[in-house]
């Protein structure tokens, strides 16, 4: 099959429109699918590798691979075939750039590393769901759409968990700087490998977009020992949200705080009266208030407030007036009367002002 742009194949469902990039094993082209009117990626082995046994198994095995998912966060493969001896995989196309292309220019937003920890770590977590081990976590293979949402592919070196290896033993698979240490070493690929390959993208992302609440869940998933690492995509993710702070849509303490000052500073007689919990710690609440019975509990705290000023007053109005009954027979002078039971607030609290006044006189 000839590559070039206005190539159709397979019957002419898929015509070339614009080469995407190319690798050593294949290059992939932005095509439209004539029959459903969609544009797609189609992937086409190198002429190269279209003899090589290893290389086309390597190829089938990636388009069964990607096939058995179904996730937003994974590029969808819609079909496979073989044209002129050439094998093609025609997949969902990604708009956007990829991560290593965001990461390389100085200009270009990065997106938000904890969504873009959280949205890795969904599609991983689908991944070894399905008993598939990637292999090739890196930023060349996280594609970015409009909206900058993850989309993991390339599966050419993807393994399921009881397939047998492809490559030779000691023969490393994957991209060195993101690989683990136990796969470096010739060991073994696996779920707790791709998680670490997953830090490393993470690490190399927030030097970009700086989020310190990723730190403790770098730290694990590149812990350089298998056993020291999340046990899985899902435990990462738990991790991811034990370190996240807060909801910041809620709304801060101090905001409810003010507002319910700003009710206090409107209540008649508010000034002559401080609420314990505004005083500071060197003052305490007054003992009347400490004993409202646990109903007032129920109430706004303005009305809790009132009930424990008014109690206050009538308990001291009484004891002055019964004091100073007597005392004030010789002088001639009356003492101030109590407010009647059940007045306003502000009766009260003038009845009070009246007595206390009088009794500063004596």
């Amino acid at each position: 099959m000839r590559l070039a742009v206005d190539v159709s194949f397979a019957d002419g469902r898929y015509r070339l429109q614009r080469r995407l990039g190319a690798g050593g094993m294949a290059s992939v082209w932005l095509a439209v699918d004539e029959r459903l009117g969609r544009p797609v990626a189609v992937k086409v082995i190198a002429d190269t590798l279209a003899d090589d046994e290893r290389w086309l198994t390597r190829f089938k095995r990636e388009a069964r691979a990607a096939a058995a998912l179904s996730h937003p966060g994974i590029v969808q493969v819609f079909d496979y075939g073989i044209e002129d001896g050439r094998p093609y995989l025609v997949m969902e196309y990604i708009s956007g750039a990829n991560l290593a292309e965001r990461l390389a220019d100085a200009a270009a937003p990065v997106p938000e590393a904890p969504r873009l920890a959280r949205e890795l770590l969904e599609a991983l977590a689908h991944v070894h769901a399905a008993g598939i081990v990637h292999r090739d976590i890196k930023p060349a293979n996280v594609l970015l759409d409009g909206d900058d949402r993850v989309h993991l592919t390339d599966f050419g070196i993807a393994q399921a968990d009881d397939a047998t290896s492809l490559t030779q033993t000691g023969m490393l698979v994957g991209t060195m700087k993101y690989l683990a240490p136990e796969v470096s070493a010739g060991g073994e690929a696996t779920a707790r490998s791709d998680l670490y390959s997953c830090g490393m993208v993470l690490r190399e992302v927030a030097g970009h977009a700086p989020a310190p609440a990723l730190a403790p869940l770098i730290e694990a998933l590149t812990a350089p020992q298998p056993e020291r690492r999340p046990g899985s995509a899902a435990a990462a993710l738990q991790l991811l949200d034990s370190s996240l702070p807060a909801d910041a849509d809620a709304t801060p303490p101090t905001k409810a705080a003010d507002a319910t000052a700003a009710t206090r500073s409107s209540a008649p007689g508010a000034t002559l009266v401080q609420p314990a919990q505004e005083a500071g710690p060197e003052h305490e609440a007054s003992p009347a208030a400490a004993r409202l019975p646990s109903q007032a509990l129920g109430v706004p705290r303005r009305l809790a407030l009132t009930a424990a000023l008014a109690l206050v007053g009538v308990i001291l109005a009484v004891a002055l007036f019964s004091g100073a009954a007597s005392d004030d027979t010789s002088s001639g002078q009356a003492a101030p009367a109590p407010a009647r039971p059940g007045a306003p607030l502000d009766q009260q609290l003038d009845a009070l002002q009246r007595i206390v006044d009088h009794a500063a006189r004596r």
